[in-house]
């Protein structure tokens, strides 16, 4: 499968995923997470070009695909952390579409934090 495709999975996944989570649709959700890991092991067997793919996805303008992308480079890129810090800092009564996103990038960023992920 070409660069490009997996990137396109991976993109439309991760809106997927957050769609899924803003409709509490847990089997949605649940495969487009399937998916998303999928395309990220995909992503980082092109080495520095798939994890350059992933650094201009955290300008993406979907809230979900920047969560996705930032989780994966948390490692990687101080960006990452920055993106993350962002989306949890979203308010939730001005944003309230976004309080899935805002949540998960708080938890992610307190378990990255702990030591308790691995990608």
């Amino acid at each position: 499968m070409k660069k490009s495709d997996i990137l396109q999975q991976f993109i439309n996944n991760s809106i997927i995923h957050g769609e899924g989570q803003r409709e509490s649709n847990s089997k949605k959700s649940n495969k487009a997470y399937e998916l998303i890991c999928k395309s990220y092991e995909e992503i980082k067997k092109q080495e520095e070009s798939g994890l350059q793919s992933l650094l201009e996805l955290l300008e993406h303008p979907n809230q979900s695909v920047r969560l996705w992308s930032a989780k994966y480079l948390l490692n990687y890129s101080p960006k990452a952390k920055q993106v993350l810090e962002e989306l949890a800092s979203l308010d939730e009564n001005k944003f309230r579409e976004y309080e899935t996103i805002g949540f998960n990038a708080e938890m992610t960023l307190l378990e990255w934090e702990q030591g308790n992920l691995t990608f």
